[in-house]
């Protein structure tokens, strides 16, 4: 049994992707053992479905400043350094999976990869662009340019490089990444939980539009509440459900109040995914509220294609890397920032029923092409390549 360590500045399970990559090796055959962070009320070791999760005593801070950040990153390191290397004089791990953000945390590997063992970069994001959209950096900032020798030289350690789209590769390729050195792992759903949904209810008269995610700026509910605000009267018993927690929650919630949408948007709060389904099941639109910024050109939000393996129709900003993979044929776009565009398209699709049959079908035959059955194909080639070491 070959065994594999994945090391996640994140809370297992419930990050979806590395929960998602650590159940495919573990079907597979793989001995699988994670490293992450922990919170109050969790335990420093359990089996969870058969995968090892090893917690180390460090919570994330959202919404705080850069140098907090940065103490978090580094404690969470030299911690994940200590284990990773215990981890491995135990049980001498054939691969280690190293999940961003951030990039330097590859090195907590060091002494795996001196004795042998094979080290893969996952990365979620480009560390670069992120902080810069996070905290303002211009790229020409010195921290900036820490940040960038930092990305090189974690992509120069790693054996290989998986990354989510076509738009992190190209970028990473400009950079002077080899190509053949990268593997592109789409952030997609998880389809034994986001399923053809069958509703739950005799559907009442009530035109239901729902976001499940974070809430934070990246995802601009500003916009969904002005446009709600737009359509109000236009559109009997329209109703919002917000699903998640986040920074920006107390600013949202406020924006309701201010806008006097009470009676329109409900917050439902964090929840596990297994919850946020029967909410989901009566939806008629999913709204994913992407600001207009650089940095959500590059994005892909999961929660996209969530909707469309629920056969849940899909508004979204007009974003480059998602319409890379969807046309308007299979999403409805409005222009990012736009409360008007997006009102425009809420009331469309609301008038032409049709319209929303036909999103569904076309968007979920489009879809089968980037499903987590071709993901997780890829990535069971990768990780044989790997250990049969032809990478």
């Amino acid at each position: 049994m070959q065994k594999v360590l994945m090391v996640v500045h994140s809370y297992y399970p419930s990050d979806p992707r590395v929960k998602r990559e650590a159940v495919a090796l573990h079907d597979k055959g793989f001995e699988v053992d994670v490293v992450c962070l922990r919170e109050n009320n969790e335990r420093r070791y359990e089996t969870v479905n058969g995968i090892g999760v090893h917690r180390l005593p460090v919570k994330r801070h959202r919404g705080s400043g850069f140098f907090i950040y940065l103490t978090e990153y580094l404690t969470f390191f030299f911690l994940a350094l200590l284990k990773t290397s215990s981890l491995f004089i135990e049980k001498r791990y054939k691969i280690i999976q190293i999940h961003t953000l951030p990039d330097f945390l590859v090195f907590c590997s060091l002494v795996p990869k001196l004795f042998g063992a094979r080290v893969i970069l996952d990365m979620h994001e480009v560390m670069p662009e992120f902080f810069s959209y996070r905290y303002g950096i211009p790229k020409e900032h010195p921290a900036n340019r820490i940040i960038q020798l930092s990305e090189k030289l974690s992509i120069m350690f790693a054996d290989h490089v998986i990354t989510v789209s076509d738009t992190l590769k190209e970028i990473l390729v400009l950079r002077g990444v080899p190509a053949h050195k990268i593997t592109i792992i789409m952030n997609v759903a998880d389809e034994k939980l986001f399923k053809p949904r069958v509703t739950t209810q005799v559907k009442q008269k009530v035109f239901t539009l729902a976001y499940h995610g974070l809430l934070s700026g990246i995802y601009d509910l500003n916009v969904v509440f002005t446009a709600l605000k737009i359509l109000r009267g236009k559109i009997p018993n329209l109703r919002f459900i917000v699903i998640g927690k986040g920074p920006q929650g107390p600013e949202y919630k406020n924006a309701v109040c201010k806008l006097g949408l009470e009676s329109v948007v409900s917050f439902e709060g964090h929840m596990p995914q297994e919850k946020v389904i029967p909410l989901l099941n009566n939806v008629d639109i999913g709204i994913v509220p992407l600001d207009k910024s650089e940095f959500t050109q590059i994005a892909f939000p999961t929660k996209v294609v969530e909707y469309i393996a629920m056969g849940i129709p899909v508004i979204t900003a007009n974003r480059k890397t998602v319409k890379q993979y969807f046309n308007d044929n299979t999403i409805a776009f409005y222009e990012a920032g736009d409360p008007q565009s997006l009102a425009d398209r809420i009331i469309e699709l609301y008038r032409h029923p049709e319209r929303l049959n036909n999103l569904v079908k076309t968007a979920s035959d489009c879809y089968k092409e980037i499903s987590w059955d071709k993901m997780k194909n890829r990535y069971y080639q990768l990780m044989d390549n790997i250990v049969g070491g032809t990478r």
